[in-house]
């Protein structure tokens, strides 16, 4: 019985225990909370007393200070009053008049001065320099011109007589309603500011003009010289006549609490201000004496209940240190933010965190503590979770369990559901397994990509040298045998013909890739005109006549829809589109047909669906190959001994074309029966009778023109810094009958022009040596306005042929663009357009 109660007494102390400290915490926290609340409010109502006090007190020392300083302006104003009727332009009989009211005035204005009509000093009570001195830039001088009748207070300025700072209040003398000078009574700033020591000792007294100029202060006038006070509650348009503020100041930095009392009548706010730091030292030893008494009641207090909890506190501080180690190991492991897992010594599962189990949710069932961890991955292994180890799972078992067991292993490999995981493993010292999961997913992906970009840039330059290089061959051998002896007229017409259809060949290239550039940049825009499908599909069939000649094929074009139908949208870029479908199919057709067709969809509020299709019975395409279809630089057979050339990017171009449009493209095709291309693009529906223009017919041949009159051709000056560019050009101008000159820069150019030379064109070239043609042109323009001379007309050659290329040009005062390399008829076409010299023919 005896040492079952000892039992239940123990169990009873336990219980009172462990009940009674949280008591005990809470009424310490409360004690504390208590003493240390009464001494916040204590300290705040203290505070605020004294800071209270002292906005009154600044209040009425501003009040006072205004008072004053005003008695003093008042006083002022009566003696140039008084004054200005003695002046009569003697200054020998007015310097009597001032010596007889010395006495009045030498406590408040250290200088009286007359400055004459014309702004010279007249006379001044000070000595006077031997040389004249000219006061009629001064603002209280100016402030009188308007010929009213007031009194001006100026700015602190810097005698040129007395040589010291004075504010200058000033009256015009007025004879006749005339201005015959300006009488000025010159006061020291801090004569003005001084008026406050006996109300504010201690305090910084300032008088500030509307404007935020700083006119007087005491102390430290000098420090303030031409400083401007923003901001302040005085300065707003709504402004109160007097007031108390809190702020840092802006001459010297120092917290103070400021009273002020404004005076509109002269545009003045006088400011009395108090340090924070001296208004609150009886506060702050006030404050002292509070803290110290609450940290003393604080500490007693404390003390006893310490005393009474602290045998409870010893008692559980071992069972928290224990906690707190557990709480620590989850949180540092949770915190990382990847999976953790810990086996011991007999490699069994003793601890994992919940992002390790979502990493492996196939085998989220067998991850029980307790379970070995050949037991974990083998059964995974077998449900196919890791995919390395598929169809070899107990050859993949063994090399997982003996990197496991070495403790030291660092791996990547993936699990069933895509994610790539880095696997690293290290043995305690103590025998536990620690093993962390790193998702390297997104790492793994960007590496696979940069792989990828690699490899295709990559063929990329494989694929575009070998384009490049087949026309060159051909330039280049044509024009060899070109030079060769003993070449008939018809070799030579073949030869060139055959280096014109390269050079055309390495153009199309070119512009196949700048044209996709910009899509891909998003600088390519799109026009809007108004086109009728059916021309524009024969347009594009007469395109390709000659080729579908040499091949034999037969090629049918149909417009399914109705008869005249106008659509807007851009239909430079929809004849592109339909070209390179058309082009296509025409290369992989060998016999057969070339099928061309365009319907409309469907319309809507917004507009029609037009579909353009181009369906041949070529080689065809099979599905697999379909894939690599309308994307940049890919071809259906990408093998070196692919049949037919080119670099693929035509359909890509055709696919983001159709797409900035509004619409799609697709393919029908099956291996050796033929495809059919398509796309589709929004187009706006034109109403019958609202446009009946037909759209510009493109030229498919070489436009030819004629001289109009021999006697009407006129000059051309070329200016290019290559010589075989100016060969060309100058050859083709030869050729219609024009005169030509050349010059090799921007420099040559204008010194030719501005020499007195008139052609009728300028072909500028825009990147040249010494001056290229943007600087030239701007000069040459700046020239003819200074000389009142008519624009001659100037054409850029550029091989730059963006948008913003154009633009520049024109912004330096080009009057047009011509793209390198050079067409013929767009030359002559160019040079009709600014001239009027050729016609068609």
């Amino acid at each position: 019985m005896k040492w079952s109660a000892q039992v239940l007494e123990i169990q009873y102390k336990k219980y009172i225990a462990s009940s009674l400290r949280p008591l005990l915490w809470l009424m310490l926290v409360f004690g504390l909370a208590l003493v240390w609340a009464m001494t916040w409010y204590e300290l705040e109502r203290s505070r605020a007393s004294y800071l209270r006090e002292v906005e009154n007190s600044t209040r009425f020392q501003a009040q006072a200070f205004a008072e004053s300083a005003t008695s003093a302006i008042k006083r002022l104003d009566a003696m140039l009053l008084d004054l200005r009727t003695q002046w009569d332009g003697h200054p020998d009989q007015f310097a009597g008049q001032i010596k007889r009211r010395q006495q009045y005035m030498e406590d408040i204005a250290f200088q009286v001065a007359v400055i004459d009509a014309d702004g010279w000093l007249a006379y001044s009570n000070l000595a006077v320099s031997r040389d004249r001195v000219y006061l009629g830039e001064r603002a209280h001088f100016r402030a009188h011109l308007d010929g009213g009748d007031r009194l001006f207070i100026s700015q602190p300025v810097k005698g040129k007589v007395s040589g010291k700072w004075s504010i200058q209040f000033t009256r015009p003398i007025l004879i006749d309603g005339r201005l015959r000078g300006v009488l000025v009574a010159s006061v020291s700033p801090g004569a003005v500011a001084a008026y406050s020591e006996k109300i504010a000792q201690g305090a910084t007294s300032t008088v500030v003009a509307d404007s935020g100029e700083i006119i007087a202060r005491e102390p430290d006038f000098a420090g303030a010289m031409g400083k401007k006070i923003v901001g302040a509650p005085y300065l707003t348009p709504q402004a109160p006549l007097s007031g108390s503020f809190r702020r840092q100041a802006q001459v010297d930095g120092v917290e103070r609490i400021y009273g002020f009392y404004r005076l509109p009548a002269y545009g003045l706010s006088f400011v009395i201000g108090h340090a924070v730091d001296q208004v609150l030292m009886p506060f702050f030893s006030h404050r002292r004496v509070v803290l110290s008494s609450a940290a003393g009641v604080s500490i007693v207090f404390a003390a006893f209940m310490l005393f009474l909890f602290r045998s409870l506190a010893l008692r559980a501080e071992m069972g928290k240190r224990l906690h707190d180690s557990q709480a620590m190991l989850t949180s540092a492991v949770d915190t990382i933010g990847e999976a953790f897992v810990i086996y011991d010594q007999d490699d069994r599962l003793a601890y994992f965190n919940e992002r390790y189990r979502q990493y492996y949710l196939s085998s989220s069932d067998l991850l029980v503590r307790g379970k070995t961890f050949e037991e974990i991955v083998r059964t995974g292994a077998e449900r196919g979770q890791y995919k390395e180890a598929i169809g070899r799972v107990d050859e993949w078992i063994a090399e997982r369990l003996a990197a496991h067991r070495s403790g030291n292993t660092e791996f990547i490999h993936q699990v069933d559901d895509g994610r790539w995981l880095r696997v690293l493993e290290r043995r305690t010292p103590e025998g536990f397994t620690v093993g962390f999961r790193v998702d390297v997913t997104e790492l793994y992906a960007a590496k696979e990509a940069a792989e990828a970009a690699n490899q295709a840039k990559s063929s990329f330059l494989a694929m575009m040298s070998h384009e490049i290089r087949t026309p060159m061959n051909g330039i280049l051998g044509m024009a060899q045998l070109l030079l060769m002896p003993g070449v008939s007229i018809d070799e030579r017409n073949d030869y060139a013909r055959i280096i014109l259809n390269s050079g055309q060949t390495l153009l199309t290239l070119l512009n196949d890739v700048l044209d996709l550039s910009k899509i891909e940049a998003g600088k390519l825009a799109l026009s809007d005109a108004v086109f009728d499908p059916k021309q524009l599909v024969d347009e594009t069939v007469m395109l390709f006549s000659g080729p579908v000649h040499d091949k034999e094929l037969e090629v049918r074009a149909n417009w399914r829809g109705e008869a005249g139908a106008r659509y807007r949208a851009d239909s430079i870029r929809l004849r592109q589109m339909l070209s390179n479908l058309v082009s296509n199919a025409v290369k992989f057709t060998a016999q057969g047909f070339v099928d061309i067709e365009a319907t409309e969809v469907s319309r809507d509020e917004r507009g029609a669906i037009l579909e353009f299709s181009v369906r041949d019975s070529g080689i065809g395409i099979s599905s697999g190959q379909q894939s690599q279809l309308f994307r940049p630089f890919s071809q259906a057979d990408s093998s070196t001994t692919r049949e037919f050339g080119g670099t693929g990017l035509g359909l890509s171009i055709v696919r983001r074309l159709a797409e900035m449009m509004g619409g799609d493209v697709g393919v029908e095709s099956q291996s050796g029966q033929g495809a059919r291309f398509w796309f589709r693009i929004r187009a706006g529906i034109v109403g019958a009778g609202e446009e009946r223009r037909q759209a510009l017919r493109g030229k498919t041949q070489e436009a030819l023109f004629e001289p109009a009159s021999p006697s009407l051709l006129g000059r051309v000056l070329v200016v290019e810094d290559n010589q075989i560019n100016r060969k060309v050009v100058s050859a083709m101008l030869h050729k219609q009958g024009f005169a030509v000159e050349v010059a090799e820069n921007g420099l040559e150019a204008l010194t030719a022009i501005s020499s007195g030379r008139r052609p009728d064109l300028i072909l500028m070239d825009v990147q040249m040596p010494v001056m290229d043609g943007l600087e030239a042109t701007r000069l040459i323009r700046d020239w003819e306005n200074d000389k009142a001379l008519p624009r001659l007309p100037v054409v850029a050659l550029s091989a730059a042929a963006f948008a913003e290329d154009q633009q520049r040009c024109l912004a330096a005062g080009m009057d047009d663009f011509l793209a390198k390399p050079i067409n013929h008829a767009e030359l002559l076409g160019m040079i009709g357009k600014w001239t009027g010299r050729l016609r068609a023919r």
